[in-house]
């Protein structure tokens, strides 16, 4: 890893207004992992409240695990609601 990496986002998750948003901030150079220290945040913010997640340990493996976790029991719920409103894709 040569020089320092770094990702910003924000994404709003109302379509006409809001400030709900999902915010990443992540930032990896050479020195960060040897010294175990990678730094990524996915901050969720939705009204007042607002959740954090930390990846910042070395064992990328459990950070992918995290991450797979999260995406798949979001998808789960997302069709569990679809069925439980009664909306398909369709719609």
């Amino acid at each position: 890893m040569a020089s320092k990496k770094k990702y910003y986002s924000r994404k709003f998750l109302n379509k006409d207004k809001g400030m709900a948003c999902i915010e990443s901030d992540g930032e990896v150079s050479q020195a960060d992992y040897d010294r175990g220290a990678p730094y990524l945040s996915v901050s969720i913010t939705d009204c007042s409240r607002k959740i954090s997640l930390d990846f910042n340990s070395r064992n990328v493996k459990e950070n992918l695990y995290k991450f797979d976790v999260l995406i798949n029991e979001l998808i789960r719920v997302k069709e569990w609601y679809k069925r439980a409103v009664g909306v398909s894709d369709a719609d």
